[in-house]
């Protein structure tokens, strides 16, 4: 018969409980824990693939952009030998146009696909050589 005033017993079911409540809440913590740490890492390798391959365009988008910028706007302060006449600006300002155009190609296929599609990437190959023949023609030399 169990004796009611048993209090070593209550007392090592009631610690078996505590432990498992215990081990239970150490495992659930480690497991959010790990999720955690997992999507934290895989983010950053996005992250980093992501930048290594979007920087250099973007990069040299806006390179593009303060270049024609500088030429349209302060053409005696760039260079003195550049013959920069409203013809050539007129062409610089539809050149800042197109750039800005392929700029928001750029973000909708990073958007839309995460990856740069074939025809933008080759409409910054077509403007980079428009350009470089808009900079002989006023005898501006700058390396693209």
């Amino acid at each position: 018969m169990d004796d009611v005033f048993d209090e070593d017993g209550d007392e090592l079911a009631l610690m078996s409980k505590e432990y498992e409540k215990i081990s239970e809440a150490i495992g659930k913590e480690g497991l959010r824990d790990g999720i955690s740490e997992g999507r934290s890492a895989g983010t950053q390798k996005g992250f980093d693939a992501g930048y290594a391959e979007v920087f250099p365009i973007v990069e040299k988008i806006h390179f593009f952009k303060g270049l024609i910028q500088a030429i349209y706007y302060r053409p005696e302060e760039v260079s003195q030998s550049a013959d920069v006449n409203d013809e050539c600006n007129k062409c610089l300002g539809e050149m800042l146009k197109e750039l800005k155009v392929i700029e928001s190609n750029v973000l909708r296929d990073l958007t839309d696909n995460q990856a740069l599609q074939p025809a933008t990437t080759d409409s910054i190959n077509q403007f980079k050589i428009k350009l470089k023949a808009q900079l002989e023609k006023i005898d501006f030399q700058v390396e693209l």
